[in-house]
């Protein structure tokens, strides 16, 4: 079975025990699915520069230190021969909803460990496979497969207490709740096809620095419309001239008004709003869809290598499907300096009651 399909039927079976707390304790054999963003979009840096992906290769030995901490888990091991490796991770946001503390790579644990060599360290790799003392091998990436073990890990998702379960149910109402990432789900806004890039634009992509121009480097936050490629869970919060949309990833606030008079499908009528990240964002109701405008992003990327000027024009359309479980997300950025036509992205999230936006509390590396 492919990861995504494992990872629909989890994000599925999980839904329904949560929404039926009186069935019998599910068997759900999930890996324990840790996305990363494809490159292009959403990593805090760009992994195939730093990461080989070509050069898979292990080492062993016993856990020295670890840094449980956004954006990334970083821990150190130190191998037979004395040498020291540096280890990276994805979020403990993450992890912990997969069942996955830091008692795992507790200090003084052994552990066997496989992934992508650095390319510019001897002794560095981004972790895919973690062989534990007790044999149970963990795979913390999408791509990971059992490299030790015929089979992965029986890892679940995390459960909800059954009081969390009931008061989110009792208190959804549309749109307004807290949305997650479905499991095995790819949250990159790559378009419907390829990115329709000016000449310009194209250039700008050859030029990009990984290290030099990443404009996301540590605790530094995503802006619109890249911090909609996210893997984190969030909230609509009803607040009633304004919508205001809490991401988790970076304890970001989406102020989003309505009522203004503002035509959505222009951008009009931004009145005397201030540039920032997020911009400044005017919604309405249409058939039941929430329709978001966009403007005033000073953020200027809508991904890592893909610039965006100060005139660009994000539309947004957040579809409630028919049983209130899904999600659907389309968005329409217009952006004549970068692209030579709209560019259309969609993802979608799925609701699991009991879910809840966490504090995230980066913390930059040392």
């Amino acid at each position: 079975m492919a990861p995504g399909e494992l990872g629909t039927l989890c994000a599925e079976a999980t839904i329904t025990k949560k929404l039926e707390g009186n069935m019998p304790r599910l068997a759900l054999y999930c890996f324990a699915i840790v996305l990363i963003a494809p490159v292009n979009a959403s990593a805090h840096h760009s992994r195939a520069y730093f990461y080989d992906t070509n050069r898979v290769i292990e080492a062993e030995g016993v856990i020295t230190r670890i840094l449980w901490r956004n954006p990334h888990t970083r821990f150190w091991l130190q191998d037979d021969n004395g040498e020291e490796w540096e280890l990276e991770s994805t979020p403990p946001a993450t992890l912990l909803r997969h069942g996955l503390g830091p008692e795992a790579l507790a200090e003084g644990t052994r552990v066997r460990v496989a992934g992508p060599a650095a390319r510019f360290e001897a002794h560095a790799m981004e972790v895919h496979n973690v062989l534990l003392p007790d044999g149970r091998e963990l795979l913390i990436q999408t791509v990971a497969r059992p490299r030790w073990t015929e089979d992965a890990p029986i890892l679940q998702p995390s459960e909800f207490a059954e009081a969390d379960v009931a008061a989110a149910e009792a208190s959804a109402n549309g749109i307004f709740r807290v949305w997650s990432r479905e499991y095995g789900q790819t949250f990159s806004l790559r378009p419907d096809n390829d990115y329709p890039l000016t000449e310009a634009a194209l250039a700008a992509r050859e030029a990009y620095d990984p290290v030099a121009d990443n404009p996301i480097p540590g605790c530094t936050a995503k802006g619109m419309p890249m911090i909609m490629s996210n893997p984190l869970p969030f909230e609509f919060v009803d607040e009633g001239d304004e919508i205001h949309l809490k991401i988790e990833e970076y304890d970001l606030v989406r102020i989003i008004h309505l009522d203004t008079g503002a035509d959505t499908d222009t951008g009009a009528d931004v009145g005397a709003a201030s540039p920032s990240i997020l911009g400044h964002s005017v919604g309405r109701w249409e058939d039941g869809d929430l329709v978001v405008t966009t403007t005033q992003i000073n953020f200027m990327h809508y991904g890592s290598s893909i610039a965006l000027s100060a005139d660009a024009h994000v539309l947004e359309r957040f579809e409630l499907s028919g049983v209130e479980r899904r999600l659907d997300y389309t968005l329409t950025v217009t952006d004549p300096e970068t692209f030579t036509e709209p560019l259309t992205a969609r993802r979608h999230w799925v609701w699991m009651p009991g879910e809840t936006v966490k504090d995230w509390s980066c913390v930059e590396s040392p």
